[in-house]
C-alpha cells in the first residue's frame, strides 16, 4: 500500500489562493450542472470578494500536490456545533 501522508498537502486557505479555488471550483461544478441538469448554481456565479469572505469567516482548506491545487473544501460551523 502507498503512503497516503505523501499524496498531498493540506492547509488552511490563504488570500494568494482565490484564483485556484475560485477555478477548482468552476470546474466541479460545471461538470455538477451537465450531469444533474441544474440550471442556476451559485458557486458559478462566485466573486473573489466571496471567496475571501469564506476564508475570514470559515474554516477553508485547500489540498496541493507537487505545487498543484487538487482540492479544496470549505467548512462553516454554527454555534449549535451543527
Amino acid at each position: 500500500m502507498e503512503d497516503f501522508e505523501s499524496l498531498f498537502r493540506i492547509r488552511l486557505a490563504r488570500e494568494k489562493d482565490i484564483p485556484a479555488i475560485m477555478e477548482m471550483t468552476k470546474e466541479a461544478f460545471l461538470k455538477y450542472k451537465e450531469a444533474s441538469g441544474c440550471d442556476h448554481l451559485d458557486a458559478l456565479n462566485e466573486t473573489y470578494d466571496d471567496v475571501k469572505r469564506d476564508i475570514e469567516n470559515k474554516i477553508v482548506l485547500v489540498a496541493i500536490d507537487d505545487g498543484e491545487y487538487v482540492g479544496s473544501v470549505r467548512v462553516e460551523i454554527f454555534p449549535d456545533k451543527t
